[in-house]
C-alpha cells in the first residue's frame, strides 16, 4: 500500500493564524534571507572612545571595586591630560577602525588625518 507523503506542519504565529513556508515565525513576519530596511551606519569611533576601549579593563584591573562611571570620568580627566602628540596614535587607530567597520565617517578637513584632538 504506498503511503501518504510526509508533509511538514504549518507553522503557527503567536495568534494561531497560519505562517506562509519561509517565513520565520517570531521574526515579525520578514522572509528569511530578507533582513528588512538596512540599518543606518553606526558612528566613527573618535580617538577617546578608542583611548578607552584600549584601557578601560587594565585600568579596571589595577583598580578594583571602582566604579564603571569613576572609571570613565578617570580615563576622560586622563585623555584630557595627553598631549595631542600623545592623542595621535588613538586617533589613527580610531580612523582605521572606523574605515575598516564602514562606520559613517566625518570628511577629513584638518590636513592631519587624525580628525579628533578635542577632549570629549
Amino acid at each position: 500500500s504506498p503511503q501518504a507523503p510526509v508533509v511538514a506542519p504549518r507553522e503557527a504565529a503567536a495568534d494561531g493564524s497560519p505562517v506562509p513556508p519561509g517565513v520565520a515565525v517570531g521574526t515579525g513576519g520578514t522572509p528569511r534571507g530578507q533582513g528588512g530596511p538596512p540599518r543606518p551606519k553606526k558612528k566613527c569611533v573618535n580617538g577617546f572612545i578608542m583611548f578607552c576601549r584600549l584601557n578601560r579593563k587594565p585600568y579596571i584591573s589595577a583598580h578594583p571595586g571602582l566604579a564603571s562611571t569613576a572609571a570613565t570620568r578617570e580615563l576622560a580627566q586622563l585623555w584630557r591630560s595627553l598631549s595631542p602628540a600623545e592623542r595621535r596614535p588613538y586617533c589613527l587607530r580610531a580612523r582605521r577602525f572606523s574605515r575598516l567597520h564602514n562606520r559613517v565617517m566625518r570628511p577629513d578637513g584638518d590636513g592631519d588625518g587624525d580628525g579628533d584632538t578635542d577632549p570629549p
